[in-house]
């Protein structure tokens, strides 16, 4: 294989650590492997790399398997095919306002795997949210189509670089719709590379949409699983969202006065109302908000009950006093995982 006017001219801008501006034209990726193994020179590579600006990267960059120190940034650069590098250790793998083309590389149906970076290892990774896209104006995001998969299954990095501020963000949404299956790894990585800078905050962030995902992508199996999933994640936000079970147990408390109150106000057997005193006489609102607390919460007590009270030897007594079970029920289940949440005894870390 001869190499063409312009691959002379990246070899020779590898070596001198300049940047190659193509103006659109070719180059071979397998080009690029084989100037990384040191094929092409003599002369070792410059610390700066490969640096490679508006190419036409043609075939699949194939990185598999890939141990070097040699950066590679490519700037405005179409790949027609994929970018592989599994199990690849790479100094800096930068992608800056690239687009993936991916005509001919497929996963299954019409998927197509844009970047397999699995079980991969890089101490900089440099991209843009643009860099999955495929075709549309490069100005316009409204206009860019999906640009295929991308494998992060086992890869670690360092650092991340973007031109956008939201680096962390961009590869949240791209490991939860761009990757191909739920896997917990690029997740974790992803909290662990917050929790380097300090960033805890946004190290949590990362586990609610796991959840999600793990939901959505058939990750939990069984209708009784997916269903406490689900009540779980609304209830608590999988245990990072604790004031959820609060703000729940609030209005229990207030539906156990309103039932109350309700009950103070429905009329029973002899005319009187299904909460009321000894001698049927209606209670006071303050009584009747004291019969809804001590019927749906026994835990706080009112007082109430020897003044006003249900009259369960009616129908609706009966039917007001199952409500305050129901109502007791829910508020213990609530108040166990108001407690649970806020000692972080079942946070999802999975």
């Amino acid at each position: 294989m001869s190499l063409t006017e312009l691959e002379q001219r990246l070899v020779e801008a590898a070596t001198e650590g300049d940047e190659l501006q193509c103006r659109g034209g070719e180059i071979r990726a397998n080009v690029i492997r084989s100037l990384l193994v040191g094929q092409w020179t003599d002369e070792p590579l410059d610390p700066h790399g490969i640096q490679v600006a508006d190419a036409r990267i043609t075939g699949s960059l194939d990185l598999d398997g890939m141990d070097t120190k040699t950066q590679l940034r490519f700037s405005r650069c179409r790949f027609t095919e994929r970018i592989t590098a599994q199990r690849a250790h790479l100094r800096l793998l930068a992608l800056e306002c690239c687009e993936l083309s991916l005509r001919r590389a497929r996963l299954r149906g019409d998927d197509t795997v844009a970047v397999d970076l699995r079980w991969a290892s890089a101490a900089r990774v440099w991209f843009d949210s643009a860099m999955l896209r495929q075709g549309g104006d490069a100005e316009r995001p409204d206009t860019w189509r999906p640009g295929g998969t991308i494998h992060l299954e086992g890869f670690v990095y360092t650092a991340l670089d973007s031109r956008e501020a939201g680096a962390a963000d961009t590869l949240l949404e791209w490991i939860r719709h761009s990757t191909p299956s739920y896997a917990p790894q690029p997740y974790r990585q992803l909290a662990a590379y917050h929790r380097s800078l300090g960033h805890e905050t946004e190290a949590r962030g990362t586990q609610m949409p796991q959840q999600h995902d793990a939901l959505r992508r058939g990750a939990i199996t069984g209708a009784v699983p997916r269903l406490g999933q689900r009540l779980f994640g609304l209830l608590l936000g999988y245990g990072y969202r604790t004031w959820r079970a609060l703000a729940a147990l609030v209005v229990v408390v207030a539906l156990a006065c309103g039932t109350g109150v309700a009950a103070g106000h429905t009329p029973a057997d002899g005319g009187a109302p299904a909460a009321a005193r000894p001698d049927g006489t209606a209670c006071s609102i303050v009584e009747q908000i004291g019969v809804g607390l001590h019927r749906g919460l026994p835990v706080i007590s009112t007082g109430i009950s020897d003044r006003c009270d249900l009259r369960t030897t009616s129908l609706p007594g009966q039917l007001y006093t199952v409500a305050g079970w129901v109502v007791q029920v829910a508020a213990w289940a609530l108040a166990t995982l108001v407690v649970a949440g806020y000692t972080g005894l079942i946070r999802k870390r999975e």
